[in-house]
């Protein structure tokens, strides 16, 4: 993609989150006016403690009034220690999480294949698209006689749009304002596969800032507060789910088809250029959104050397393409972590204003954003206070990649407190690095 520069005050993204548009990094002001997220309430909830948990522990205390009723030692210590287990795991909150909640991360975490092992002949960027979420396929549809690549997944089918040209630097050609996935969003057809939009943002910042510490590094910082990466690239996602499974592969193939066609000419006439991709640049986009090494260089832990690349197949199997750890997610020697944002600053602040723009300055090797958005269905009784039946949710999330985990572990620290001091709220994702992965990846986002 041909490089052109945006200036400090670049526009990120527009987004809207459960009905009400949003605005993200200074969008153009014919947008809707900027709200603060509000998601549905909760059903169930009494003074923030869960209905169900209130049942279970009447239900553990009538335990232990019953086996002090039938005056049997054994029975009461073992209707005493359940009770105590059941009270600890739904009344002890770690990180906003309950703690059963986090006995069920941890259990998947100890039970799923950590390792992302390609098999022999297998193109590594597809093998770790299967890992993530398997039967995975990376196929083509043929649009107007060109191959758009579709990204088949238990899911929903996914194209993938590059956006640009958007990279960014010192150098600036003129702003370009990044669409909205919500603002994209067609209007609702029941008789339609179920439509998500995703908006992919990778930001590099220069090589000197990663690390260094000399002259340059700190002159660029000097320069650019921080906030001007060296490349910035983004892409959106289009995927059409399988939510009613009334329609056939071939039938979301050819939609998703239609789909990427009607939004490349829309994005045309907001001034943004799009193409869509061919299945080998997909891959490629896969790759890159991922980090992984063009030469498959062991994953930290492994004693196989790889010696296929990510651009080519063999038959020897390359080595582990990746790894997943409790903290992080490893792709060679380069870990990756992934917060997820619960909540945020009105947009209509300055704080809010700069979301996006915050995150993409993290000091790291790399930072990805995803955000996005769906139309969904909620209950009226659970809708916050005037929102209509019909809402929008949006899923933003943050990747982060560092030379090591040390540099990382200051990064995200970075992140949170720069996320904090804008009115943003960030939950690390501890023991769900491979999802968060997967959700940063151009498969959609809103993957469990």
């Amino acid at each position: 993609m041909t490089s052109v520069s945006a200036p400090p005050g670049y526009p990120t993204s527009t987004g809207g989150i459960y009905g009400v548009p949003t605005v993200h990094g200074g969008p153009r002001p014919s947008d809707a006016a900027a709200v603060a997220p509000r998601p549905p309430r909760r059903p169930g909830m009494i003074l923030g403690v869960p209905a169900v948990h209130l049942l279970v522990w009447q239900l553990a205390a009538a335990g232990v009034l019953a086996a002090l009723a039938a005056g049997n030692l054994l029975v009461l210590v073992v209707a005493g220690v359940l009770a105590a287990v059941t009270l600890g795991l739904t009344a002890v909150r770690i990180e906003r999480r309950w703690l059963y909640r986090w006995l069920g991360t941890w259990l998947r975490y100890v039970l799923r294949d950590r390792v992302a092992q390609p098999a022999p002949y297998v193109d590594p960027r597809a093998a770790l698209l299967e890992h993530l979420s398997p039967s995975t396929l990376v196929t083509s549809v043929d649009v107007d006689g060109a191959g758009v690549g579709v990204v088949e997944h238990l899911a929903g089918v996914t194209a993938l749009l590059e956006l640009g040209p958007i990279d960014t630097g010192l150098i600036a050609e003129s702003p370009v304002t990044l669409p909205s996935p919500a603002a994209l969003l067609p209007p609702a057809d029941p008789n339609a596969p179920p439509l998500t939009l995703q908006l992919l943002i990778q930001a590099v910042p220069a090589p000197a800032l990663t690390v260094g510490s000399g002259v340059v590094a700190s002159s660029y910082r000097q320069l650019t507060e921080g906030r001007i990466p060296a490349v910035r690239r983004a892409w959106l996602a289009i995927r059409l789910g399988r939510d009613g499974a009334t329609h056939s592969d071939a039938d979301l193939r050819q939609a998703l088809g239609s789909a990427a066609r009607r939004l490349v000419h829309r994005l045309r006439q907001d001034d943004v250029l799009a193409r869509a991709l061919d299945r080998d640049e997909v891959l490629t986009a896969v790759g890159s959104l991922a980090h992984l090494p063009a030469t498959n260089a062991p994953v930290r832990g492994s004693a196989t050397v790889g010696s296929v690349g990510v651009a080519s197949v063999g038959a020897a199997s390359p080595g582990p393409i990746g790894q997943e750890t409790w903290n992080a997610w490893w792709s060679g020697d380069i870990p990756q972590v992934t917060v997820k944002l619960r909540r945020w600053a009105d947009p209509g602040t300055d704080g809010g204003s700069r979301l996006l723009s915050v995150a993409l300055a993290s000091p790291c090797l790399a930072t990805t954003v995803s955000l996005a958005a769906r139309r969904v269905d909620v209950r009226p009784a659970d809708l916050p206070p005037g929102s209509e039946a019909e809402l929008i949710a949006v899923e933003l999330g943050v990747r982060l990649a560092a030379p090591d985990l040390a540099l990382l572990d200051t990064a995200s620290a970075a992140l949170a407190a720069n996320m904090g001091a804008i009115g943003a709220t960030v939950e690390r994702l501890g023991g769900e690095q491979a999802a968060g992965l997967a959700a940063t990846l151009p498969l959609g986002g809103f993957l469990q």
